[in-house]
């Protein structure tokens, strides 16, 4: 019985084994998306908190910059979101499209 035990511990441990050679490792893609993520929320919240300051024309040229960068650099982040705020920034600073 013991031999039976021992050689299905050994089945299973040579399986196991067999499967983390084969499966290849995490990808530290996961790592460097979140630091993305998080940098594009730094950016996105420094712009909005430019914008917060209405009359400083300055502080919105500022904030539109932001927001531009956030575009080029990082397009698949909140499109939508970013493209809104940029709308808002420009209608303030008088910009026409």
């Amino acid at each position: 019985m013991s031999k039976i035990i021992s050689a299905s511990l050994l089945s299973i441990a040579v399986l196991i084994t067999a499967c983390e050679k084969e499966a290849p490792e995490q990808p530290e893609t996961e790592v460097t998306e979140s630091a993305e993520s998080s940098t594009c929320r730094q950016r996105f919240t420094k712009a909005h908190e430019l914008m917060k300051q209405e009359q400083d024309t300055t502080s919105l040229q500022q904030a539109r910059e932001l927001l531009r960068s956030l575009q080029q650099e990082y397009p698949d982040w909140n499109p939508s979101l970013v493209q809104n705020r940029l709308d808002k920034c420009e209608k303030l600073l008088g910009v026409e499209d």
